[in-house]
This record gives structure tokens, C-alpha cells and sequence, in this order.
């Protein structure tokens, strides 16, 4: 059977690339960028999301980078549909900053990751390309910002009452919902990996999921509510 999961574009040794985005002179600055790239290919774009919902169809993208302001619709609409449409697509939002709740709202709309419009092109390629082996793809400096978006208590105690979550598994939370295994959680929380792994089940049991894109889903319906 061919293989059209996050690995497929690796056995072929390029990443095929959808560039979506409202305004022409960003695909054609992401398009300029990325020309010499070696393994990386831009099979098409569009401006607005119908069209890359129909774009998908006759590309066959690895990966996409979208824009947050379409004519018919936002970065999340964009990653809902994108993602519904081709379920192994890797989505990156292109982004000009990032603030944590909205990380949150990308990961859980199918997003892979984010790539901000001041990256250089070796990040935006390394970035599509860490997608594409099927790693979350976050900075370190938002990732850093969402661990302290989460240590203010900015959620909701009534949605995430303390008595089920310490402090450390609430902190686990947005790792969770990126995607990090269990050593990078432990690296990033200076916990070791069994004790991550036993956290992670506690954190399930508690608030009722099965798996890590559940929990994405779940801090972004609390955003969405707050």
C-alpha cells in the first residue's frame, strides 16, 4: 500500500509545499525564499481558502503554509478545513506573532506548528521540514510563553478545577496538545520520562480523553469559552 502519511514525502526525498496566503507578495516572498531550497518543492497556491481546498486535490501537498487573514476565512478556518479535507497534510500558520491562546487554537484546528513572517528561510525550511518527519513545529520563546501563560492561571479554575490538576500536569497540558513526546516533556519540565508518562495517564483519567490531540482540542474549547 503507498505510503501517504507524514513519512511518504521523506521516502521521496522532497516535501511538496501549499502556499496559502490572501496577499500575492507573501506567496511569491515564502515562493522567492524557498526557490534554492534543495529538497523542498512549492506544488501551488492560492488566496483564498476554496481555492486551496481545491488546490489540494490536484497538488497532493506534504505540507502547507497558511495565512491567518483569507477573504473566506481565518488561519483556523483555513487549518479546519485543510485538515479535514486531507487529514496527513502537515499545517504551518504564518504567523506575525503568536500569543499562547492562540498557539492553542492553531493546534487544535490540525495546525502542525507555526512559522512567523520574520523567520529567515532556513527556519521556514527547516520548519516544513521538521513538520513533514511529523514533529510540532514551535519556537522556543512561544513555547516558553505558553508554559508561563499557563503557570499565571489564565484558564478558567471552574473548567480545570485544581483538585483535579496539580500545577505540574497543568503545565503539561500545552505539551501535550503540541505534540511533545514524553522525553521532551521531561526536558522541559525537568521531570523524568516515567513520571511524565504516569502524569499523562492521570491527566486523561481526569478529564475524561484518550489522546494527545484531544487535549488540544480541549484547552482550545476553554480559550474559545473564557
Amino acid at each position: 500500500m503507498k505510503n501517504t502519511g507524514p513519512l511518504a514525502s521523506l521516502e521521496r526525498n522532497e516535501v511538496r509545499v501549499l502556499l496559502v496566503a490572501a496577499r500575492i507578495i507573501i506567496r511569491l516572498g515564502l515562493r522567492a525564499a524557498l526557490a534554492s531550497t534543495e529538497g523542498i518543492v512549492i506544488c501551488g497556491e492560492a488566496g483564498t481558502l476554496a481555492d486551496a481546498t481545491r488546490e489540494i486535490m490536484t497538488s497532493r501537498p506534504d505540507a502547507a503554509i497558511a495565512g491567518l487573514h483569507l477573504p473566506d476565512g481565518t488561519g483556523i478556518d483555513a487549518c479546519r478545513a485543510l485538515h479535514a479535507q486531507h487529514a496527513s497534510l502537515r499545517i504551518l500558520v504564518l504567523v506575525e506573532a503568536a500569543a499562547p491562546g492562540d498557539l492553542i487554537g492553531y493546534l487544535a484546528a490540525g495546525a502542525a506548528g507555526i512559522v512567523r513572517e520574520t523567520d529567515n528561510p532556513e527556519s521556514i525550511a527547516d520548519a516544513i521540514r521538521r513538520a513533514a518527519r511529523g514533529e510540532p513545529v514551535i519556537p522556543p520563546t512561544v513555547m516558553s510563553a505558553v508554559l508561563e501563560w499557563m503557570q499565571q492561571g489564565i484558564l478558567p479554575t471552574q473548567a480545570l478545577p485544581v483538585d483535579l490538576l496539580s500545577n505540574q500536569k497543568r503545565k503539561m497540558l500545552p505539551l501535550l496538545a503540541a505534540g511533545l513526546s514524553n522525553h521532551e516533556i521531561a526536558a522541559s519540565l525537568y521531570l523524568s520520562p516515567n513520571t511524565v508518562r504516569a502524569y499523562t495517564s492521570e491527566i486523561y483519567h481526569a478529564l475524561g480523553l484518550k489522546r494527545r490531540a484531544e487535549v488540544s482540542a480541549y484547552l482550545a474549547r476553554i480559550y474559545d469559552g473564557r
